[in-house]
Order: C-alpha cells, then sequence, then structure tokens
C-alpha cells in the first residue's frame, strides 16, 4: 500500500469512527510486566485503524494485584473449567459498569492483544452492518468448524451477521444498555472471567429478558497472544490444536 493509500484509509476510519453508534471506543490494557511487548504493537494497530484520533477512544488500564489470588479463590468466583485473570475480569466489569452509569447506549470494548484485518475498508463495511443486538462478538475464529458452518448458514441476522448462543470471548465485542446490564448483574452475583456471560450460561438460558445476541460472520480482529484457537478446528479441553495463520484470515500480524 503507498503512502497515499495509507493515509486514505486512516483518514476513512477515523470518519467512520466519529459518526459510529458507539458512545464510547475502550482497549483494556494490562501494565504487566509479562505483557510488556504489547504496547507498541498495540499502539501500532490502533493508529493504523483510525482509533487514536478518535475522541471517544481511550485506552483503559490494568494492573495485577497480589490480592488476585485470594480473590480468585473465593466463594465469590465461579469455578468454570479454567483459570483466569482476575485483574483483567474486573477491569472488563469495571469498565461496563462505568459506561452503563454514564448512560452509554452501546460501547465497544478490546483487549490489548488485538490484530485487526488489513482492509480496513472491510472492518468498516462489517460494522456499518452491525444488527442492533444486546451482544455482539466480533473475533469468531474458534470452535469447531461443523458448528460454526451451522451457525453461519441456519442462523443468519444479515450478510454479516448470525446468531450464536455457544461462543465466549472477549477479545473485542459490542454491548448495548441491556447487554452491560446482563454483564453486571451477573459478574455481582459470581465472578466469572471477562467472556463467560457473553455466552448463554445455565444460569440465563431460559431467562425471559436475556439479551439478543450476534457474531460477526467474518472476524474484524483476533488476538495476537492467544492461539489455542485461531482457526476454525477442533479444541479440546482448553488444549493448543494450531497456531494462529495470520496471512490465511488476512490480519495484519
Amino acid at each position: 500500500m503507498s503512502k497515499r493509500e495509507k493515509i486514505k484509509s486512516y483518514t476513512s476510519m477515523w470518519e467512520y469512527w466519529e459518526e459510529s453508534p458507539f458512545d464510547e471506543v475502550c482497549c483494556i490494557h494490562c501494565l504487566d510486566e509479562k505483557y510488556r511487548n504489547r504496547t507498541q504493537n498495540l499502539l501500532k494497530e490502533l493508529e493504523r485503524v483510525g482509533l487514536l484520533d478518535f475522541s471517544r477512544f481511550r485506552i483503559y488500564y490494568t494492573v495485577p494485584s497480589p490480592y488476585d489470588e485470594a480473590v480468585y479463590h473465593s466463594p465469590h468466583v465461579l469455578k468454570v473449567n479454567t483459570s483466569f485473570p482476575v485483574a483483567c475480569t474486573l477491569a472488563h466489569y469495571r469498565l461496563i459498569k462505568e459506561a452503563y452509569m454514564k448512560g452509554h447506549q452501546r460501547i465497544l470494548i478490546m483487549e490489548d492483544d488485538v490484530v485487526f484485518l488489513k482492509d480496513v475498508c472491510r472492518i468498516q463495511e462489517i460494522l456499518r452492518n452491525m444488527p442492533d443486538k444486546d451482544i455482539i462478538l466480533f473475533d469468531k475464529i474458534m470452535g469447531e468448524e461443523s458448528h460454526w458452518v451451522t451457525a453461519k448458514t441456519k442462523f443468519r441476522i444479515n450478510e454479516e451477521y448470525c446468531y450464536y448462543a455457544s461462543a465466549w470471548l472477549a477479545s473485542c465485542y459490542s454491548l448495548s444498555r441491556k447487554g452491560m446490564r446482563h454483564i453486571i448483574e451477573n459478574q455481582e452475583k459470581k465472578l466469572a472471567p471477562a467472556d463467560y456471560y457473553t455466552l448463554e450460561t445455565d444460569e440465563t438460558l431460559f431467562d425471559d429478558d436475556k439479551p439478543s445476541r450476534a457474531m460477526s460472520i467474518e472476524s474484524i480482529c483476533c488476538q495476537r497472544d492467544y492461539p489455542n484457537y485461531r482457526k476454525p478446528s477442533k479444541v479440546y479441553n482448553n488444549t493448543c490444536t494450531c497456531d494462529i495463520d495470520f496471512n490465511k484470515y488476512n490480519f495484519k500480524g
């Protein structure tokens, strides 16, 4: 891409963000020594997609605490099939509750190892077709291929999105006020991984007032540092079965 094309794509993305339905776009960045290499990559990605100059964007910083381990082992934490970083989970919760208390109608949240599609015009196209749903996920490269084919063929909402029930992620997602309230209320009952309540859980499956859900058929991003579900393949017991294939999925990488 030439310098002129880069400037044009950057300007186009910045203009999109300014007119987007998001009252706030936030990136959760963990200031942890083991993630020290993330900051430079993160800033490059945010600049490339026009977010650094977006007036309603901010980086939400979090730090690990010596009390995280005690919190994790407390009775207030929902024990799922994997451990999770308490500091990151609490950052998602606090950010969402803060946005809710500010009166925001819709927010977009991402984590600091996010890698976006190379084609920023395609990112815009997907976001502009975003349906009016309460929880919307933008990184779907996970799970078994057969499950995903069924979802995108039988449960289409429009050309870019489908319904989902059995996915959970927090790498990049959007919440309406109802979606925010759903996350807040459930996390205050039992603290769980940041992405756990994006899933239709046993606790919420028969809730008459459950939030509506959607997932982009093509991911606008993936996680650079979390390779164990990066392309459609079988994943069992949280073990890694494949590595990120940035070229296949056309991410910047």
